[in-house]
Parts: C-alpha cells; structure tokens; sequence
C-alpha cells in the first residue's frame, strides 16, 4: 500500500520529535533545527521526479503558443503551495512542541514561516533542474551536489570558524545558511534566554549564538534576505522553460552489416504448422456501476489456422488481452508457441535493434539450437520485418530513436524471434498513417506466408487493411460470434453471408466492408433491424458453426500431445543469467545519466569536502574533530540518498520490461536479481575508489594502507546497501515515488539514529531499537573506530565538555575543581575524543560486526528484490 505524503511527514515528524523529547542541551536544539531544514529541502526533490514526466505536454503547449512560459511558472508554483504549507504545518508543529522550543506563539509562527518560504524556494530552484537537464538520474545526481554544497557551508556542518576564508563567500551567500541562522537566532531571541550569565551582561542566549558562530554583529538575520533567492530562481526558471529543449540523439553504428539476400513474397520461416484450437470459451469481469456480470467472451469456439491472418473484430467492450486457448495443464506449452504483440509495446531504449531481437531469439529459441543458426534466424526475422537497414540503430526513446511505425515492426520482431507457430497483436495498425499501416500489413503478411498463424485486433480498418486478412472472428456486444469463416476474395464470402438475411441491408457500392459489417450486427448503429434480428443464435445455426465445430475436432485430434516442453524456460539458468547479465551490462555502458553522472557526483562530494580540510589538514580541538565527524557523515548521507533515489527509475524501467519477458517465460527472477547484482558491483566499487581517492587523503587522514582499505571498504558497502534497497523497494511498490517515499523513510531513520545527530548514550530508551537496526550508524561507527584507533593527535578539551572531564581525569585527576588547569591537562588524543564522545558505545573491537551486519544488509536488501519480482507484476493490474 503506497504511503501517502502526509503520513510520511507525520511519522517522520513524531520520530523526531520524541527522540530530541523536551531537550534543553544547545547542541540538540541545533541538530534539531538542522534536521527540519534539512527533512523539508529533502521533501522537495521527490515532487521534482514528476516533473520530468509532465515538460513533453509543456513544450507541446509552447509549440501550439497556449499560454506564456511565466503562466505556467507560476501556476505550478501555487499549485505547490498546499503541499509545501502541510509539510511545514505537520512536521514543523510536531517538532517545534514535542522537542521543546520557545514555547512562544510569535517564535513558533515565525519558525513555521521559514520552513515554508524554504520549502517554496526549494522547489523552484529544482525545477530548474528538471527544465533544463535531460533525464531524471542527471537531474538527481545534480541536485544531491547542490544540496550537498549547500549544507556543507550552512555553518552546522562546518563550523563558521572553521570554513577556509576561500569558501567564506559560499557561507554567506547560502540561502540554507540564513535560513538556520534565521531559526536560530528566531530561537535565543525568543525572550527565555534571557538570564544575564556573566558580569558584562551576556545573556544566554547570546552566549549560545557566540559558540555556535551566530554573534549580533549587526548581520540582518531576518528569514527576508531568502525573498531574493525566490525571484531569481522563478525568473531563471522562466527562461530555462522557454528555450530549453533537450536535444534528441540517436547513436548509430559506424558500419552495419551487409543486408541479406532480399526474401520474395513467400519467403518461409522454419516455423512450427500448427492450429490452434479454442471451444466454447466465454469470459466475464464485474460491472463497474452495479453488482452484474458483464459477458465480454460467451461461447466463443473457433481456430486459428497456421498460414491464415485472421481479425478480431467486434464491439470494444469484447477485446481482452489473450485468448485462454487451452487448459491450464497446457497453458504453458501454448504460451511457449505463441507471441503477443501489445498495442504500446516499450523496449529497453539502449538496445540496437539487433541486439534486442538477438536477445529475444537467445532466450526464447531451443538451447540445443547453434548460435549461428539463431543468428541466421534473426537475419532472416530483421529482413521479413524490413528492419535490416535500420538493425544498428538504438531504439531510443521519446526524445529520439526509432520512430513509432518502426517500434511496431520491432515488436513484431521481438516475438516472431521465438519462432511462433502463432502471434497475436492488439491493434497493429492504430495511430499509422496509411504509409505505415501498409509497411505493417505487408509484414504480417510475409509472416502468415511462412506459416504462422496471425490474429490481430482491428477497429474500424481501411478497405485495403480489412481485405488483407483471410478470416474473420466477429463478435457482437455481449461477447457471442456472429461470423466466423474465409473472409473470401475483397470479402465476397462474408458479404455473401449476411446479405443472405432478409434484415440485412446491401452492401452499397465503393463502401468499406468492415464498416458495413459493423454497422449491420447493431455495432455504432441504431438500426432497429439490427436490434431486432440475432445474427449469433442466426450463426450458431448455420453451416458456418457446423463446419468450424467439425475443424475444431479435427485439429484436437490431429494434435494430441503436439505441444508439450520438458520445462518451463527454453534455456537454462546459467544462459539466461549470462544473457541477462550480458544484455544489462550494455544497457549500462550506454545510461550515462545514471553511472557516468554517479560517479561525477562521488568526485565532486569529495573534492569539495576535501577542499574545505585542505588547509587543515590535522584537527587541534574539539571543534575540528566534530566539523571532521560531522563532515563524513553527510558526505555518507549524501552519497546514500544519491545512490538510493538515481536507482529507482532505472530499476523501474528494467522491472517493467521483466514483467514482459517473465509473461514470454524468457526467465525467472533470479536471473535478473543475480545480472543487477553483478552489473552494478563494479561501479559501486568504483564509485566508492573515487570518492575515497579524493576524500581520504585530501581531508588528511592516516596514511595507512590498512586504514584506507577499511574506509573503502564501508564506504562500498554503504553505497551497496542503499542501492540494493533502492532496487528492492522499486520491486515492491508500484511506481519510483512510493518507492522514493519510503526510500526517504528509511534514509531519515538511517540518518537520526546514525550517531551524530543524536550520540548513541543519548537515545532514550524507547528508540535504542532503531540504534541497533538502520545501517548508518553501523557504517560511520566503523569509519571512525578504524580511522581513529591508535590515533595520538593531541586533541584540545572545550571547557565543560563530557571530554574536557574524561582528560582532566585521566591526565592531572588530583587537580582541585577551583583551579584552572594547565593545558597538558585538557589535552587528549583523537582516539580519546571518539571514545568518550560516544558514550564508549564505539570501539574498533565492534568492526568485523560491522562488516558482518552489512553483509546481511545486502542480502536483505537483494532478498526484497527477489520478493518484489516474483510476488508482483504491476503490468498486469
């Protein structure tokens, strides 16, 4: 069941709230603080994923000159403004009271406002993205670097102090930086901060401000100052809009191989001769306004001989999709030799049109049969189709690629390399010009002469198209057969039938025969003749019933034990993981957007963090070890969230083609589970050697090979589990945005019971079972212990500290409270600092554990996947 919105906000919100319950400790209310701004920005970059799906009507309506860009900009924008005004109102309330802010009606209103003007300016300056950068996984992988910069110098995770006078600037230009300024000081200006503590007057309050960077200097900390950042986001966005589209490409291959010999009209495939039979079938669905039954299929009987095309016809109400042509013992070996061709058929959009026919032929053919005998076979099948000149072409998508008459043929292709002894198509012609619609028709008709048997849906055909089948299954409303037989030569047979009743009216001359026919048996029409007389209870007793009846037994006799397969698939499980794994791995070399563009992002993250350490390469206080700490757990967060929400439309689109190539029975749903598994490895491999290249040993860490193989090694694995989970929830839930929505839910779990926001002895009893289940903390817990174990970088003590006492106990304990202490005496080591600022809850004995955790995170995480795979087909429904 797909998590609504608000629930979302709600849960995340009453988590939060309960686990900084009532806190009155600064550094709480700052982590508190950051965390609501931080959850609101997050919330906005999954409303942006829509977005991409809804800029092909937006250009349309430019094209056609509908209305101005700066309309549409600004009706979205209040079309946000529900949405954002919730968010802030539910999260933002459940916060602000549970966690104990100034309980002040002016403080609490004025927090609440930033929250919104935030979340309104968030979604703006995102949109730009979704305007301007081509796919989703470019357009995230975008936004999780500006969201990464953004709280980076937002002045939480690095301390203002702390930032490199060349970054400075960023500080004060960061809209998010003078929005937790602004909440802040909207918190310790209150007026219950107000106790003078020291004898020049400092009040708390400003105490508080002092340590954390936010003195009144005279700086305007009014949430006002991000107004300017609206305006330039809306008018940026405006013109992205109006002149930007993103280019079509379409990649061919340098050289093609040499056409084959052309095939004549009867050109012949290897093709297994065989009719198939179906008696009395009917079919019947719930009525949508009342309780009845609606009869689509009601004693239909009829055959589908091999060489024939034979058309479906009849009222709409009567298409279903497939045709229940056997008992449920055979149903499998039926579904082996036929094909079905849907009307909207989808294909993986980085394939040639050779490879994905090859694919369709390796996974579908007979194992035993040679790899240069399929090879021929697809040739052959490229030819027939006339999709040889174009067989090194990508299929592209909407932006570019094949065009729709082509994709048609393809999909055509795609099933007749199973060599089919049927194939069945739902309106093959509908949306084609009369240009396509002959190319398509003179293909089926190459087909039918081979000796496969086509039955294909038409609504409303052309006289050339109708009069290009041999038979004719015609069905009138309620689902019953009003003709079934040769259509005859430009179908005098089926005219000579109906004509043959006195309530029939003539056919005129020069009028389409499908629509005469239609119009006869009461389809479209009012005629009260043909309400009137009952062309089925008229067929059932007609010559036409009793020499299909006599077919139908005599086909069944004939093919008595014909169909039958030794097993389900046509390979075995090592061929289709190999071909599966194969076919990804191409599927990835050409996605750019999403593994060029991931590893782009693991770069920047690095260089940009490393960058602000550069110049400090060794921490010398507290401060310095909180701003490293903190700085490696966003860059974890970040890295997850980037890696978790770019995998859902990928895994979407390759999951979708699954459910058509699992219902062909191509393969099961290990062996798509196993090639994800293995294509992804190496780039979440080489990801996190990017990122650790350029992190590690910018930021100065040890220069241990031991350590560095540790880091690598957490840091693979964080972004292997949270890719696997993004793949598993996409195999669950229905769509990427549920999926994202509960992505979001467990990266805000991950990350409040991480072990910096709130440190591990300070969770209250209630929550220490979420401590011990999300995976973050298990991850930054190894990070640390491994980094910083033996680690003898003296470390100054922050007077009043949980660490300041640790030291002075452990290096001067006979030191009298009344006397200040000589700075040998505060002074620790950077294996001192981890252990005491967590409560001695983290020590490098607990790493195999780690490791061993993580290891069972990824299985969890591919076993989700294999669930979603096998228990749900959302095609179907």
């Amino acid at each position: 069941m797909p998590l609504r919105p608000d629930s979302q906000v709600f849960i995340m919100g009453f988590i939060v709230g309960t686990v900084f319950w009532q806190t009155d400790d600064p550094q709480s209310v700052m982590g508190v603080v950051f965390y609501s701004v931080l959850f609101i920005g997050l919330g906005t970059l999954a409303r942006i994923a829509p977005q991409f799906e809804t800029r092909g009507i937006l250009y349309k309506e430019q094209d056609a000159n509908f209305f101005p860009t700066w309309t549409f900009v600004v009706a979205r924008a209040l079309a946000g403004i529900p949405s954002s005004l919730q968010d802030s109102l539910i999260f933002g309330s459940l916060i602000y009271w549970l966690s104990g802010l100034a309980p002040s009606a002016a403080s609490y209103f004025v927090y609440l406002l930033l929250l919104l003007v935030y979340a309104i300016t968030c979604n703006f300056m995102f949109s730009i993205y979704s305007a301007k950068i081509r796919d989703r996984s470019s357009a995230q992988a975008a936004m999780a670097i500006t969201m990464a910069a953004l709280i980076l110098f937002s002045g939480y995770t690095v301390q203002p102090n702390v930032i490199p006078s060349y970054y400075i600037w960023i500080y004060w230009g960061n809209m998010l930086a003078w929005i937790i300024r602004a909440a802040v000081v909207n918190e310790y200006k209150s007026g219950f901060y107000d106790q003078v503590i020291s004898t020049d007057g400092t009040t708390e309050g400003e105490a508080t401000l002092e340590r954390f960077g936010f003195a009144m200097n005279g700086e305007p900390f009014q949430f006002v100052w991000v107004c300017p950042f609206l305006r330039c986001f809306v008018h940026r966005l405006n013109d992205v809009l109006l002149n930007q589209r993103a280019a079509a490409r379409l990649k061919t291959m340098k050289t093609l191989r040499s056409k084959i010999a052309e095939l004549g009209e009867g050109g012949s495939l290897e093709a297994k001769g065989i009719t198939l039979t179906f008696n009395n079938i009917s079919y019947m669905v719930k009525a949508s306004t009342t309780r009845d039954k609606l009869h689509l299929l009601k004693g239909v009987s009829g055959y589908f001989a091999a060489g024939k095309m034979t058309a479906l016809m009849g009222s709409r109400q009567n298409y279903i999709n497939g045709c229940p042509l056997a008992s449920k013992g055979k149903r499998r070996s039926v579904r082996r030799i036929t094909g079905y061709v849907e009307q909207f058929d989808v294909q993986s959009p980085q394939l040639t049109v050779r490879e994905t026919v090859e694919f369709s032929a390796n996974m579908r053919l007979d194992e035993a049969i040679p790899t240069d005998a399929k090879i021929k076979y697809v040739d052959r099948v490229l030819a027939i189709l006339e999709l040889d000149m174009i067989a090194g072409l990508l299929v592209g998508d909407e932006t570019g690629g094949l065009s729709f008459e082509q994709r048609k043929r393809l999909s055509i292709a795609v099933e007749l390399a199973s060599n089919p002894s049927c194939i069945f198509l739902d309106e093959p012609t509908s949306g084609l010009d009369t240009r396509a619609s002959t190319i398509v028709m003179r293909c089926l008709r190459r087909i039918a002469d081979s000796g496969i048997a086509v039955v294909a849906t038409i609504h409303q055909p052309s006289i050339a198209i109708f009069n290009s089948f041999d038979t004719l299954l015609l069905l009138k409303r309620g689902g019953e057969t009003v003709y079934f037989g040769d259509l005859g030569h430009e179908s005098y047979n089926m005219i000579d039938y109906f004509e043959g009743f006195p309530s029939t009216t003539p056919i005129k001359v020069g009028e389409n025969p499908a629509t005469w026919m239609l119009s006869t048996i009461g389809v479209g029409s009012t005629s009260s003749d043909a309400e009137t007389f009952d062309y089925a209870k008229a067929y059932a007793c007609s010559s036409l019933a009793r020499d299909c009846k006599r077919m139908i037994d005599l086909h069944e006799v004939m093919a008595d034990g014909q169909i039958t397969f030794p097993s389900k698939f046509a390979t075995c499980a090592r061929t289709q993981s190999i071909e599966v794994f194969k076919r990804l791995g191409k599927i990835y070399h050409r996605s750019p957007g999403y593994n060029r563009v991931r590893l782009f992002v693991s770069a920047i993250v690095a260089l940009l963090f490393g960058s602000v350490f550069a110049s400090q390469r060794v921490p010398q206080n507290e401060g310095d070890m909180v701003s490293r700490v903190t700085s490696i757990f966003i860059t974890i967060m970040f890295l997850n969230v980037n890696a978790l929400n770019t995998s859902l439309p990928v895994f979407e689109m390759e999951r979708n083609m699954y459910y058509r190539h699992k219902a062909n029975m191509m393969y099961d749903h290990k062996a798509v589970t196993l090639a994800f598994t293995l294509v992804e490895a190496p780039f979440i491999l080489l990801s996190s050697l990017l990122f650790c290249l350029l992190w590690y040993f910018t930021a100065g860490f040890a220069l241990n090979a031991a350590k560095f193989f540790l880091y690598f090694s957490f840091m693979t694995f964080s972004l292997g589990v949270f890719t696997f989970f993004g793949q598993g929830l996409m195999a669950i839930f229905r769509d990427a945005q549920t999926a994202q929505g509960f992505g979001a839910l467990l990266i805000g779990m991950s990350s409040i019971f991480g072990g910096i926001l709130i440190r591990p002895q300070d969770i209250k009893s209630f929550w220490i079972w979420a401590y011990w289940t999300f995976p973050i903390h298990y991850i930054i817990e190894g990070l640390l212990t491994s980094q910083f174990r033996n680690d003898e970088t003296p470390i100054v003590a922050s007077l009043g500290s949980p660490y300041y006492y640790y030291v002075l106990e452990k290096n001067c304990p006979e030191t009298p409270p009344e006397q200040i202490p000589p700075a040998e005496c505060t002074t620790g080591t950077a294996e001192d600092w981890v252990y005491v600022s967590f409560g001695g809850m983290w020590i490098p004995e607990h790493i195999p554990y780690n490791i061993l955790y993580l290891i069972c995170a990824v299985i969890a995480a591919k076993a989700a996947a294999l669930y979603g795979l096998k228990m749900k087909n959302y095609l179907a429904n």
